[in-house]
Formats: C-alpha cells, structure tokens, sequence
C-alpha cells in the first residue's frame, strides 16, 4: 500500500526547468534510494516531500503536481544539519523519544508509593497500575534505556560521550545522536540524507545491517555506492531534468541503466539520421521544383520534440 505518491512535480529557478514530470510512489517497506549528479534537484524533491518547499506550476501544463500521503502517518526526517536540545546529555536527548514511557513510568512508581504506605483507593490505584502497566510493557519500557545503548554503541557513541551535553559535540557526534533518535523513534517513512556522512566503518556496517532489517519505509539520499547496494531494494535517479525508477539494489540500476543507455543510443542515432535527411532535402530544394515540399519537412522539422543525446545528458 502506498505511503506517499507524488504525481507531475514541476521545479524551476529563474525560468530554467530544474525537473519536471516526477512521478513516483512509496510503499510501506520499501527501501528507496534517490540518487543523481549534484544539481539535479534531489535535495529540492526531498525538501518537497516533506513539505519544507513547494513545487511550481509547470509552465507548459498551467498545473501544479500533488503530493498525497497515506492519513496519519509519521516521517522521520534527518537533515545533513539537525537541531537538538543544547542543554541535554547525549543519554538525556535520546531518551526524549520516550518522554510519553517515562511518565507513565513514573506514575507507576508513585501508584507502588501509594500502595505501599495505604494511601488512597487501593482498589482504584489497582485498577490504574493494571492499565497503565500493561501499556508500559506493550512498549517495551523496560527495554528502552537497552535500546538506547545498543544504539548509541552501535553508532560509535562512546559511554564517555552519553553525559556530555549535546553543546559540546563535534558536528559529526551531533549527527549520530540525530540519528539515533530518529531510529528509535520508528517512523512510517524514514527519510535520511547521506546518512553514512560522519560514520567509521563499523558504524556503517551496523547501520546497513539495522536498515536492511527495519520494518517500515526509507527513503534515502546517499553518494554512498556499497551503501546502496547493501541497503536499497528500489533506485530512483533524478536524471535529464526528472525522475526514473530501476528496481533492485545499486548494483542492479547499473545493469539496467547500461541496458537503457544501449537503446537509447541507438534511438538517438536513428533520429538523428532522420534529421540530417531531412535537413539535406531542405538545402537541396528549398528554392527548386520541390519547394513546397522542403518547406512542409521543413516546418515538421520545427515543431519536432527531438531526443537529448543520451550520453552528454548523463554526464551533466
């Protein structure tokens, strides 16, 4: 079922088409990594995405394309520069993502006060201790400062750093808490943006293993080519100003791209010839007994959509 469909996005700086036509879903699963040369408008889809920036009209259809998303769903976003609360410890901004468990946690503590010393309503203190118990073990609050370590440890987060306020941090430690949170937090639609960025090797392999087996969507911008390979099962380039899909990992794209560059080719070649024929009867009989004629191929000629050539569109 599709968390997220995007239909006909159009984008432009300045009156220069940045991408148009960008059709795409995201289902429930998936694990999609969007890739493309730098300038070829990935940020600016991601930032649509999540609602940070607006498409455009497409100046040649006079409409605007939508972006739907399934009711209710939560996306966890981790920019290249996260925001955190300054004045917290490493542990203390992880555990954040549990603040709703903690409280409950603590009303248990005082209902276990409570009914140790007689005070109040045994039986309604009972009663609340049952429900809000069976809540707190439904989510695994027991489990959650575990989690957390296993986290912190598994991004290289040294238990020297876990009381170090969040102030202090390098810029690269920053983005791992970041991160962590995000992963702890389990959102619907998990959208990373070069998320290998200020990660040694172990933490890199920990994180492919921790996404290859997270249960929900990704969506994932990442120059990270091995990463890819071990992470996505859906590649979407942003490629000649919009967007193609290739399922499969990275390596998988590369085939099929090879595949699709062959033909395109040999499309483009083909046209081509049928250009400079054209172009050839037009000089020969542009001013002879068969004017007419070079003038009909002529204005055909004009108002023909030609092909970009494949090759140097790639390489742009």
């Amino acid at each position: 079922m599709a968390l997220l469909q995007v239909n006909n996005l159009y984008m432009g700086f300045s009156g220069t088409c940045l991408f148009q036509d960008v059709t795409f879903s995201i289902d429930e699963k998936d694990k999609i990594a969007l890739i493309g040369m730098n300038g070829a408008g990935k940020t600016t889809l991601v930032k649509i995405l999540l609602g940070l920036e607006y498409s455009e009209v497409n100046p040649k259809t006079q409409q605007r394309g939508t972006v739907s998303m399934k009711k209710g769903m939560k996306i966890g976003y981790l920019s290249q520069n996260p925001t955190l609360e300054a004045e917290n410890t490493v542990f203390e901004e992880m555990m954040t993502v549990f603040t709703e468990l903690q409280k409950i946690y603590q009303r248990m503590q005082e209902i276990n006060v409570s009914l140790a010393n007689d005070l109040g309503n045994s039986q309604e203190l009972l009663e609340e201790l049952g429900e809000i118990g069976a809540y707190y073990e439904q989510h695994e609050g027991y489990a959650v400062e575990y989690r957390v370590k296993q986290i912190l440890r598994g991004l290289s987060l040294k238990e020297e750093l876990w009381e170090q306020k969040i102030k202090n941090l390098s810029g690269g430690q920053l983005s791992r808490v970041a991160l962590g949170k995000i992963l702890l937090e389990e959102p619907d639609l998990l959208v990373l943006d070069e998320p290998t960025n200020h990660l040694d090797l172990n933490s890199i392999a920990w994180l492919e293993k921790t996404l290859k087996s997270y249960p929900k969507a990704i969506f994932l911008v990442s120059h990270d080519v091995y990463f890819l390979d071990h992470v996505a099962n859906r590649i979407y380039e942003m490629e000649g100003k919009t967007l193609k899909t290739y399922p499969g990992n990275y390596t998988d794209f590369v085939i099929q791209k090879e595949a699709y560059l062959s033909g395109a080719v040999k499309a483009y070649e083909k046209e081509q010839e049928k250009i400079q024929k054209m172009e050839e009867f037009i000089r020969r009989y542009k001013a002879g007994v068969k004017s007419k004629q070079a003038r009909g191929r002529e204005k055909i000629l004009n108002r023909m959509e030609k092909m970009e050539n494949p090759v140097i569109t790639t390489k742009k």
